[in-house]
């Protein structure tokens, strides 16, 4: 009976890696959809039904990692944009692939330590790069794709017994646990970027669309402290994307730069100089006039900042001029002589930051910001206000960071905000009540904070007003009445 067993195991055994081969190849030659999935159906009802030798355990491990790699192999060799059937078919064989995946790491004879183990360490990395490459609705992705990605992933960390993907990125086993008792691969970042590293060159990376996208999402995993050791690998490919001429890419360059900013010391970003290169990457972007790239690029330019000067605001530091000057010199140049309202909207939303960062030395720049305040309030940008209101609330900023250092400027500062006010209480201002109450509302609470900074010539003024020949609006000289008796 021994014998017997024996002789019929071997044949078993030898059909199903020939069943791996033919999946494997079914895979490499883009064979139908229908061809693989019933392929990959007997292979795991087999695997369900018999035990898993370690010569079958080691056929199928191989066989998953080369079924990864294929179903990873980029369509669009030429760099070319793909139609929409290479895209089905890709987002097809990746979905049938994971699918297979997933049931694999969910068979009983895979709960064995050493057999999950041999899995895990032929095959982690890669089942990492599937799964981020179709984390997301990007154009090589499906619903389906995208559902079997998700499936996958929590199957994966239900067996690695970790929360998510971010902790099997940067695992690490204690120093006293025995290499035969650990179940994960150490370094698995390491290993992921060294799978992309070669597919991200100069050369190369144009034509992986999928691994700029699989290294953009696996760096978004890392954290501080991790990110820290991986930075001479991770930094030259985000270098390379903020350099190109495409927007979408400089897009995704930054991004990945303001992580790396964000996730890793300051101390770490200095050394070798990577701090400046980073500087002269973002610098580069700054003369943009697309919105969409100039509202990464800011934020990601006071981050830097943040690293290479000193803050403005210490007092225990002498206040040069430095870089914060100089950027900020350059945003509100383009901000003073720019009429697409977007692009102002967004200097808007941005300048208040450099106030924030740069305190009582923002008065080296207030002759302009004075002429910039006064222009935006005079003009309407549409029915919401957006401008006005964020231009109000930029003055109130400069307000509050400078205080009596403004008394110098009141008379220019008053003279709009008054302006405005006097403009919002006539009848065709505004189609919208909510809206002229609002800018009614908000310049009025400018003003009082402008008092409290400089009451004595801010009420001189207003009484100045009060007094003038404006009472055929009533609704303006009450309004100036309650801040002068406030």
């Amino acid at each position: 009976m021994k014998m017997d067993n024996k002789e019929t195991t071997e044949p078993l055994h030898e059909g199903i890696i020939e069943q791996f081969t033919a999946m494997q190849e079914n895979i490499d030659n883009s064979s139908p959809i229908s061809e693989i999935s019933l392929n990959a159906e007997k292979i795991l009802k087999h695997l369900r039904d018999n035990d898993i030798s370690s010569d079958v355990g080691r056929a199928l491990c191989y066989s998953v990692k080369c079924m990864l790699d294929s179903a990873q192999t980029i369509v669009n060799e030429d760099g070319k944009s793909w139609d929409n059937i290479a895209n089905k078919q890709f987002s097809q064989r990746a979905a049938i692939v994971m699918y297979f995946t997933r049931n694999v790491l969910q068979l009983p004879h895979l709960s064995g330590k050493q057999l999950l183990k041999q899995f895990l360490r032929i095959c982690l990395s890669r089942i990492i790069i599937m799964c981020a490459t179709h984390d997301t609705l990007m154009q090589w992705t499906s619903e389906y794709s995208i559902k079997e990605s998700k499936d996958l992933q929590l199957v994966l960390c239900n067996a690695c017994t970790e929360p998510s993907i971010k902790h099997l990125l940067t695992y690490e086993s204690p120093l006293e646990t025995p290499d035969k008792d650990r179940i994960l691969p150490q370094e698995m970042f390491s290993q992921v970027l060294k799978i992309l590293q070669p597919k991200l060159t100069k050369s190369t990376w144009k034509k992986e669309p999928i691994c700029q996208h699989v290294y953009k999402w696996c760096l978004i995993q890392m954290m501080h402290p991790h990110l820290g050791q991986h930075l001479d690998i991770v930094l030259p490919s985000a270098l390379l994307f903020t350099d190109d001429y495409q927007v979408p890419n400089k897009i995704i360059g930054i991004e990945c730069l303001c992580h790396i900013i964000k996730e890793v010391d300051a101390t770490e970003l200095k050394w070798h100089n990577r701090a400046g290169v980073i500087y002269s990457a973002v610098h580069s972007q700054i003369y943009s006039n697309k919105a969409h790239l100039l509202d990464v690029v800011i934020p990601c330019m006071l981050s830097i900042l943040g690293v290479i000067e000193k803050s403005p605001i210490r007092d225990n530091c002498v206040r040069n001029v430095n870089r914060y000057d100089e950027i900020l010199q350059l945003l509100l140049a383009n901000m003073e002589s720019e009429q697409v309202i977007v692009l102002r909207r967004l200097y808007l939303k941005y300048v208040p930051l450099f106030v924030d960062k740069m305190g009582v030395t923002i008065l080296r720049h207030i002759k302009i910001l004075l002429r910039i305040i006064s222009s935006y309030l005079e003009v309407s940008d549409g029915q919401e206000e957006e401008g006005r209101l964020a231009t109000l609330q930029l003055t109130n900023k400069l307000v509050q960071v400078i205080g009596s250092r403004l008394t110098r400027h009141t008379n220019v500062l008053l003279k709009a905000l008054l302006r405005l006010l006097y403009d919002s209480c006539l009848q065709d201002f505004n189609e919208s009540n909510a809206v002229t109450k609002e800018i009614q509302n908000s310049v009025v609470k400018t003003i009082r904070n402008l008092q409290v900074c400089c009451y004595d010539s801010v009420n001189r003024d207003l009484k100045q007003v009060v007094e003038s020949e404006v009472k055929s609006i009533p609704q303006f000289v009450e309004c100036v009445n309650q801040i002068v008796c406030t």
